[in-house]
């Protein structure tokens, strides 16, 4: 199933929590591997993302909290800064550690930060890339679904030029 339509946008990707038996957090479907959003709060949060929405793994990019204990899924965490220039090792290593998620049948990404809307768009931004989606193409998609100006902040411009650069290290070093 393709979650992601050219002709309508990025859909958005609603599971329910099991307790609760609302809807959870804001998520949204980067590309059919690939889903973007906020906090998974609490373990429950995790099996229903496993369970209803086929994820398989989870990149990590809070620094608030960094989810310890709480992944039913395999994970790995990448502590950023909320706010200021994303360390170009985080990129890289979420690039790379995705490469080997998708070298997985039917694996399934989820990248969060805390709110869904600066660093794990970033985060997502450049495993877009390095899949072969152009910038712009990336940046339409982020702007359907965050928010119309997505990019435009001083702070979104200096984690796509973090993006950038950690994909050109990639390239050098392969």
């Amino acid at each position: 199933m393709n979650h992601y339509c050219p002709e309508t946008g990025p859909r958005i990707a609603v599971y329910f929590n099991t307790r609760s038996g609302l809807p959870g957090a804001l998520r949204w479907w980067a590309d059919d591997r690939i889903i973007v959003g906020g906090s998974i709060l609490h373990v429950e949060d995790g099996e229903n993302l496993r369970l209803q929405l086929g994820v398989t793994h989870v990149i990590s990019v809070e620094s608030e909290r960094g989810d310890f204990g709480m992944h039913t899924l395999p994970w790995i965490h990448l502590p950023t800064p909320d706010i200021g220039r994303m360390p170009v090792h985080i990129v890289r290593d979420a690039i790379t550690w995705a490469r080997g998620v998708f070298c997985e049948p039917n694996s399934r990404l989820y990248v969060h930060c805390q709110q869904g809307m600066s660093r794990s768009p970033s985060i997502a931004y450049a495993i877009l890339r390095d899949r072969g989606l152009s910038h712009d193409e990336i940046i339409r998609r982020i702007r359907e679904a965050v928010t119309p100006d997505w990019g435009a902040h001083p702070f979104h411009v200096a984690y796509l030029t973090s993006a950038d650069r950690a994909l050109a290290s990639l390239k050098e070093s392969t």
